[in-house]
C-alpha cells in the first residue's frame, strides 16, 4: 500500500502528526477510499457522509452518516463539530451552498476537489489556477442537477467551476 510505503521513508513522520476529526463527503468511491485508508493509518477520526447507496466495506474507527445532498438533507451532519472537510463529491455548485449551510461553525478548515475540468480547452494541461476556466451560460446555476449533468456531460466543467465559485 502506498501510505505504508510513505511512512517508511519518514518514519518519524508518524510522530508529528495531529490527531484530526475529519469528515469526508463521499468517501466511498473516486479518491475517497485512498483518503480514508491514509487517514485511519494516521490515526485520524474519520466520518464519512453520503448517500449509503455504494456497497463499500465497511471500516472499523470509521463513522457513516447518511444523507442526500441533492435533497438538501444534511440533517445526519447536524451539531457535529469537525477539524477539517474535504469534499469529493460535488457535481453541482448547490451542493456546495448545502453543505456550507450545514458545516458553519463547525469546520475548521473545508477542501474542494476539483478537476482540470474546470479549465478551457486549450489549458487542461499543465493548467493552474491563473489560466482561463470554463463558464456556465445558463441562467441558473443553482437549479441545475446532477442528473442535468449526466443528461449532458458537456456541463460538467462549467458545473464544477461555478461550484469553485461557490
Amino acid at each position: 500500500m502506498l501510505f505504508s510505503f510513505v511512512n517508511q521513508l519518514n518514519p518519524l513522520r508518524e510522530e508529528y502528526a495531529v490527531v484530526m476529526k475529519l469528515l469526508i463527503l463521499g468517501g466511498t468511491g473516486f479518491i475517497g477510499t485512498h483518503q480514508v485508508a491514509y487517514a485511519l493509518e494516521r490515526g485520524h477520526d474519520v466520518t464519512l457522509f453520503n448517500r449509503g447507496r455504494r456497497s463499500a466495506e465497511v471500516l472499523d474507527g470509521v463513522t457513516y452518516l447518511v444523507g442526500d445532498r441533492d435533497a438538501g438533507d444534511y440533517h445526519s451532519l447536524a451539531g457535529l463539530q469537525f477539524d477539517a472537510c474535504i469534499d469529493n463529491a460535488v457535481l453541482v455548485p448547490r451542493w456546495v451552498r448545502g453543505a456550507a449551510a450545514a458545516l458553519l461553525g463547525n469546520i475548521g478548515h473545508y477542501t474542494f476537489i476539483s478537476t482540470t475540468s474546470v479549465y478551457a480547452s486549450d489549458a487542461k494541461i499543465n493548467a493552474d489556477e491563473s489560466d482561463p476556466r470554463v463558464s456556465y451560460a445558463g441562467i441558473d446555476v443553482l437549479a441545475k442537477s446532477p442528473a442535468d449533468v449526466r443528461a449532458d456531460m458537456s456541463l460538467y466543467g462549467a458545473l464544477k467551476a461555478a461550484s469553485e465559485d461557490e
